[in-house]
């Protein structure tokens, strides 16, 4: 179940208005991203990943990061059969699971991961690209204040790594070691101690109404972009490069293009 209130939303009713509100929020970047973007091509979907949504309902701690144990190790004893010749030795045993997490995320595997991107234009596309009777929306979070109150991780080593964590914990972290996926698209994640956490309540739940309601701190937000301006993005964000081609580099970027082909379509843009 949500938190109430949930995050602060603003509709975005034009390109103009998008890139107004990107403006007041990049513009307060230095060499880190103050903010991170997460789209999503429906609006009513939750910040839930896709561990978090094959879990039963209600199931206990020490069960679910069991059975997620179970899934990482079938992926590491595998991985060297399917893996490139280049990536074979990145990743051994002993890796530290915010490096495995990630690759397995690439390669989609269920994980207790959310992608997020430093870059606001690569969210739009994620949000307007699918889903064509719904309205799309882009989660806005400021990681530096979610920060203050549970950390930043550095380290979860091999396993088991929560025990030492609070269990209402979030935190986001910058891979290491980067896929040519996650560095097109300034990729970053979120991470949830309780693996079958919602991260929206979770990142909500940091915040006190106070910091919601300070207007210099835009801390979380939720701009819905509807559905009837998708074409509209799509074709200014085309302009600017922002593609499947260039998102997702090699044969699934082709195949994601197709899709896009498609949308374009579907959409009236051809």
């Amino acid at each position: 179940m949500s938190l109430q209130p949930i995050w602060p939303q603003v509709q975005i009713n034009s390109w103009p208005a998008f890139a107004t509100a990107v403006s007041r929020v990049t513009g307060m970047s230095g060499l880190n991203p103050a903010y991170l973007f997460r789209g999503q091509a429906n609006a009513e979907w939750t910040l839930r990943p896709t561990l978090a949504r094959l879990l039963p309902p209600a199931m206990e701690h020490t069960k679910a990061c069991a059975l997620e144990r179970r899934v990482y190790d079938e992926f590491g004893a595998h991985f060297h059969l399917a893996c490139s010749e280049s990536e074979r030795h990145l990743y051994e045993p002993d890796t530290d699971l915010l490096d495995w997490w990630p690759a397995m995320q690439h390669y989609g595997s269920p994980t207790r991961l959310l992608d997020w991107s430093a870059s606001p234009y690569v969210a739009a596309y994620i949000a307007t690209i699918g889903e064509p009777e719904s309205d799309g929306t882009i989660f806005v979070c400021h990681p530096a204040s979610v920060a203050r109150r549970w950390g930043q991780l550095d380290s979860l080593g091999p396993s088991p790594w929560w025990k030492d964590k609070p269990q209402d914990g979030v935190f986001f972290f910058y891979p290491r070691r980067k896929s040519q996926r996650v560095a097109a698209q300034q990729g970053h994640f979120s991470i949830a101690c309780n693996p079958s956490a919602d991260h929206q309540d979770v990142i909500r739940s940091g915040y006190t109404a106070q910091e919601l309601a300070n207007p210099d701190l835009q801390a979380l937000g939720r701009w819905t972009i509807p559905k009837a301006l998708k074409s509209e993005f799509l074709r200014h964000l085309r302009s600017m490069n922002v593609t499947a081609n260039s998102l997702f580099p090699g044969p699934d970027g082709l195949g994601r293009s197709l899709k896009e082909i498609f949308a374009a379509k579907l959409f009236g843009l051809q």
